[in-house]
């Protein structure tokens, strides 16, 4: 009797250890694997970037330090990118407060002027708030070694690159809630 009440109490501390989050499976990691988020094995330094915004004024990254980052790569013709801005907009709405900066990077190409205008033009359109750069000759977009786009990147307050999400993401989901406030959240990545 008392082997059965030591396996029973074993299997209770067990699933307390998954109910608190401990055990990977259910846990905070769980929310970004859940999502298609992959988190970094080994922290990397985000790469420098002097971009123009919207109104030609000159932005690096180094602006942005101390703050978590949602880098997203995008482009105004692909469906996939399009799709992606409403949500992205609103978890900057919700989660700019805690820290949370996105900078969307427009990959669009041609001449500088045209391509401005046909970005600020989209961003207008849908009521986007977030900050929008152009990198119209791919040179940052070159530097992470990505061919496709919708990317993100995340980059903890230290300037390190952490985790990236390939491909469309639903951010105002719940699985997407969960996966940036894991991502704010890990103090553990500075």
């Amino acid at each position: 009797m008392k082997l059965s009440k030591r396996v029973a109490l074993c299997f209770l501390g067990l699933f307390l250890i998954m109910l608190t989050g401990a055990f990977p499976l259910w846990g905070e990691e769980d929310h970004l694997a859940k999502f298609g988020v992959n988190k970094l094995d080994e922290k990397i330094d985000a790469p420098e970037f002097t971009l123009p915004d919207l109104e030609g004024r000159i932005r690096k990254l180094s602006d942005f330090q101390g703050k978590f980052i949602l880098l997203n790569f995008w482009a105004t013709w692909w469906p996939y990118c399009l799709k992606e801005r409403s949500s992205l907009e609103k978890i900057h709405q919700d989660y700019s407060s805690n820290g949370l900066v996105i900078l969307a990077i427009s990959i669009d190409q041609g001449i500088d002027e045209k391509v401005r205008k046909l970005v600020k033009d989209f961003v207008l359109s849908r009521n986007l708030t977030f900050l929008n750069l152009l990198d119209s000759k791919s040179e940052f977009f070159a530097q992470f070694g990505v061919r496709g786009v919708p990317i993100s990147f995340f980059i903890n307050p230290r300037g390190k690159v952490v985790a990236y999400a390939r491909g469309y993401r639903d951010w105002q989901s719940e699985d997407g809630r969960k996966a940036i406030e894991t991502l704010i959240s890990q103090t553990n990545w500075l």
